[in-house]
């Protein structure tokens, strides 16, 4: 089975018209695509995204946001692991 050409629109990588090592593609191709798969638009260039805000509606700084996606990873593959003890252990 061979892979199917890329769907994506735009200069390619290392070409003679795009000598940089990403793809270029329009604002516009990126916001159709993001629309068409029902995603949130990327913010503007320049704008800061918005803040992160906990279940009380504090907002989480970059270290506080960085610690629980940490924990949330650390708790997965604590669940995981125990998911495999549990298939192997003798009943």
């Amino acid at each position: 089975m061979t892979a199917k050409q890329p769907s994506i629109r735009g200069l390619a990588p290392k070409t003679p018209l795009n000598p940089t090592g990403q793809w270029l593609v329009s604002v516009a191709d990126v916001e159709a695509d993001a629309r068409l798969r029902n995603r949130s638009l990327p913010p503007a260039a320049g704008t800061s995204p918005a803040p992160v805000r906990t279940a009380d509606g504090d907002a989480l700084s970059t270290a506080d946001l960085r610690v629980e996606l940490i924990r949330a990873d650390y708790v997965d593959a604590l669940k995981a692991q125990l998911a495999r003890l549990l298939l192997c252990a003798p009943f």
